[in-house]
């Protein structure tokens, strides 16, 4: 399954390593603070977004 987190504090690192450990795919981290969505996804090797509509 893909998966896109809205978010990228506490919670958001949490559930992201919840969905790689359950096998399935984080495609996108999204949130309004682009540096905080880069971080992130650069972690966790998927794209980022400061936009979600």
């Amino acid at each position: 399954m893909r998966v896109a987190i809205i978010g990228a504090g506490l919670q958001a690192r949490r559930r992201a390593a919840a969905i790689r450990k359950l096998g399935d795919e984080l495609a996108v981290v999204c949130t309004a603070h682009d540096e905080t969505a880069r971080k992130l996804a650069k972690e966790m090797d998927c794209e980022h977004s400061t936009e979600w509509t």
